[in-house]
């Protein structure tokens, strides 16, 4: 246990060969002495720092999170462990998302994404978890900007509903913070959006200067509110085009 402890605290000082060698020990004593909850457990959250490992610049590492977290849903079913089983689907979903891959690959793991997230939301919309569900709707309208266009729906409308329904739960009360940094997402999934009508239009560019004049009271982070800034200069810009034409 103090090994995959250990594991964990390499992993988040980003010393991730090290952690790996702690996770793998670790996992190797459990299977031996067979604690298999105990060894299941550990194989997840080496499935996380391997995630974490592969958005530090090393994509080779995604396709063996991919694997761990396979092997944990082994473990952690639906029915046995329904809170664990859809955290790990919430990180699946997010692998399929980011993982690199050509052109062919590109909407099989989208589609694979999209399940995943899918599955998560709907799981804590029904277990009235709001603040996971916030998170997952967050991740997975980030994910839908970069998915492959799609033939039947919009992929931009999606990702902003999806903000949308995280910025109704993120308050400005009880998650400032997370609040300004939902706000900026949203801001860049909007420019995006293809309006259907000058007014769709006018509404949404009305309502993305009073997101971007609401950040500064969300935050002291400053390089936030400079994206804040630059994005309402150049809302002031666009609406003047607006009226002129």
């Amino acid at each position: 246990m103090m090994m995959v402890d250990l594991g964990q605290i390499k992993g988040s000082m980003e010393n991730f060969h090290a952690s790996l060698n702690l996770f793998d020990s670790g996992i190797y004593q459990f299977k031996e002495l067979e604690f298999p909850d105990l060894m299941y457990h550990a194989i997840y959250r080496k499935a996380k720092m391997l995630h974490q490992w592969s958005q530090n610049g090393n994509s080779q590492f995604y396709k063996l999170a991919l694997e761990s977290y396979n092997i944990a849903l082994k473990y952690y079913s639906q029915e046995d462990d329904a809170e664990t089983f859809f955290e790990i689907h919430s990180q699946l979903a997010m692998v399929y998302a980011e993982i690199p891959s050509d052109g062919n690959q590109n909407a099989i793991w989208a589609a694979f994404s999209a399940t995943s997230f899918k599955e998560a939301l709907d799981f804590y919309a029904q277990a009235g978890d709001q603040n996971k569900y916030a998170s997952v709707a967050n991740n997975y309208a980030n994910a839908l900007i970069n998915f492959p266009e799609a033939k039947n729906s919009d992929n931009i409308e999606k990702a902003i509903h999806y903000f949308n329904e995280a910025l109704e739960i993120r308050t400005a009360d009880a998650y400032s913070e997370q609040r300004a940094f939902l706000i900026l997402n949203y801001l860049e999934a909007c420019w995006l959006a293809n309006n259907i009508n000058n007014h769709m239009e006018r509404v949404r560019l009305e309502d993305m200067m009073s997101k971007c004049k609401e950040v500064s009271s969300l935050t002291t982070n400053e390089e936030a509110i400079k994206r804040a800034e630059d994005h309402l200069t150049h809302l002031i810009d666009l609406k003047k085009m607006l009226l002129i034409a």
